[in-house]
């Protein structure tokens, strides 16, 4: 009884030590998980999507979208940094095509408005992933089409963004950042601009935080999608039946006096 009620202790810190290690960065303010719902899990800024969902990555589902003849998400800004405010935006994302002569847009944030400095885009030209605000942008490297990838910008100063590529920084630049209040929040393209800058991508597990999140932070919100390890699991399950079916000493010897 002693070792199964070790084993039972067991595998409760194990469980938490486990759950702790997916646990999301603090600062999260939205977060669009796409698996079958435009819903905000976190905050009150729930989206619109008349599109389709399909099979992600990690056995939950994704937004599909299909660019200048599909739909978008369009959510609400509540609680989102705006101004030049630190902020972190993550997701998955696979690139279905590589765009032509003109970026598309994974995810935009702001309004694309005459002379606004809010409207901010993280997408792709050709097969450079690219990060615009009001006409100028930077590029952040390259990548390969129908492949998945975590993808995180960060404004971690006045006007100073870094783009993060599977947990790798790839590029660090400036542009003029100055989001309004009452902005659009979107995924497959940026509120208020031309279809046809709109992507054709699969993207999931979209978060927004309200400060620039560390290396290790940005570790731990790129973990927090993939699959729990089934090792841990089996592990777990294997050292819980040894505990369990070994017999406590002092019943062994009780057991051999009454036989002697």
């Amino acid at each position: 009884m002693k070792n199964l009620r070790r084993a039972m202790l067991l595998a409760a810190l194990v469980a938490c030590f486990v759950g702790r290690a997916w646990a999301l960065p603090p600062g999260l303010v939205s977060n669009f998980t796409g698996n079958g719902t435009a819903a905000d899990a976190t905050g009150t800024n729930n989206g619109t999507f008349t599109g389709a969902y399909v099979a992600g990555f990690n056995g939950q589902q994704a937004f599909s979208f299909t660019g200048s003849t599909g739909a978008i998400v369009q959510a609400g800004s509540t609680g989102m940094p705006t101004g030049t405010a630190l902020r972190t935006i993550s997701f998955w994302v696979d690139p279905l095509v590589y765009s032509g002569s003109q970026d598309t847009y994974f995810v935009g944030y702001g309004n694309n408005t005459s002379g606004s400095t809010g409207a901010f885009g993280i997408g792709q030209y050709q097969n450079q992933w690219v990060l615009e605000n009001d006409g100028s942008h930077f590029l952040a490297g390259t990548f390969t089409t129908n492949q998945w990838y975590y993808v995180a910008v960060e404004v971690t100063g006045a006007n100073t963004e870094s783009l993060y590529v599977n947990g790798t920084q790839t590029a660090t630049g400036t542009l003029t950042l100055n989001t309004t209040t009452n902005s659009y929040f979107t995924l497959g393209g940026i509120y208020g601009i031309s279809t046809n800058y709109y992507s054709q991508s699969y993207i999931q597990d979209v978060h927004v935080y309200n400060t620039a999140l560390t290396t290790s932070q940005l570790a731990i919100d790129q973990a927090s999608a993939l699959p729990e390890p089934s090792w841990i699991w089996l592990g777990l399950g294997l050292t819980t039946l040894s505990l369990a079916t070994r017999k406590d000493p002092s019943t062994r010897e009780r057991a051999r006096k009454r036989q002697a």
